[in-house]
């Protein structure tokens, strides 16, 4: 399967997914006019992932600077698609990377932990790190 890779934009996140290496990330700004549509392509490519991988672990690193609600929406279904390869004795871990100042990305982040029912990892760093 090949990797995907969607470049950034203004108000898009740079999406890098490679299955050879089991790295999966999201980095930037994510507040897209029409989310759903923005995500499309990557729940496509995580539906196909699900169904041939033969990883024995995914990592999943997440440094949003800013995100909108049609975002974690989308973001949450990309997630619990992925998430469900514990099922397959997969390891599946998710880096939240934040601001160390950002409580709004913390609670975020958080929130979407809670609501998926899988722990994330909180990853501090300063900005310009």
């Amino acid at each position: 399967m090949e990797a995907l890779h969607i470049p950034a934009t203004r108000a898009t996140p740079e999406i890098s997914f490679d299955p050879q290496t089991e790295k999966f990330t999201i980095t930037g700004r994510s507040i897209p006019a029409d989310a759903s549509d923005f995500y499309e392509k990557l729940e496509r490519w995580v539906e196909q992932f699900v169904t041939v991988q033969k990883a024995s672990s995914v990592t999943i690193d997440i440094k949003l600077d800013h995100l909108n609600t049609g975002s974690v929406r989308s973001l949450l279904t990309v997630l619990s698609k992925l998430i469900r390869l514990r099922n397959q004795e997969v390891n599946v871990m998710i880096n939240w990377h934040h601001d160390v100042e950002d409580e709004d990305m913390v609670d975020k982040g958080e929130e979407m932990s809670l609501i998926l029912e899988h722990p994330f990892r909180f990853v501090p760093f300063r900005d310009g790190e």
